[in-house]
């Protein structure tokens, strides 16, 4: 189970699986180590190379990020590939963590699990920014 949680081949067993980010896109560009996909509202994101399919790199991609995997800042981290302005739209206390719904400016919205550790976590409509590593997105086959 913790395979197909962490490296889900499908948007399907993705979401199926747990909770999931989703973003669909086209990869712009590639070099060694990542893919820059341009999402469908406009979003940049950076993904890990992956091999797929046939080998040959796609076209049209999903990306999947889980919820823990993000982090939420008040202020814009100092590196991030993927770094994105937004506002929190809900909140909910859940003891160890915190469990937020964030509007991007792109419209995007995500679900997002972090661990209780900001001493005021932000609350709804507080401007925040959203970061997580090339690594822990996923690019599927759309």
């Amino acid at each position: 189970p913790s395979e197909i949680y962490e490296y889900p081949t499908t948007p399907f067993v993705a979401d199926f699986i747990g909770d999931t980010n989703l973003f669909q896109g086209r990869v712009e560009s590639s070099d060694a180590s990542t893919w820059q996909v341009r999402t469908d509202r406009g979003l940049r994101i950076c993904v890990a190379s992956q091999t797929m399919g046939n080998g040959t790199l796609p076209q049209n991609v999903v990306i999947s990020v889980r919820p823990e995997k993000i982090d939420v800042s008040l202020e814009k981290p100092a590196y991030s590939l993927n770094c994105f302005e937004g506002r929190v739209m809900h909140t909910m206390y859940l003891g160890t963590h915190m469990h937020y719904i964030v509007e991007l400016l792109s419209g995007d919205r995500l679900t997002v699990l972090q661990p209780s550790r900001l001493e005021s976590p932000p609350d709804a409509h507080t401007p925040i920014h959203v970061s997580w590593a090339a690594s822990d997105g996923r690019a599927l086959a759309a």
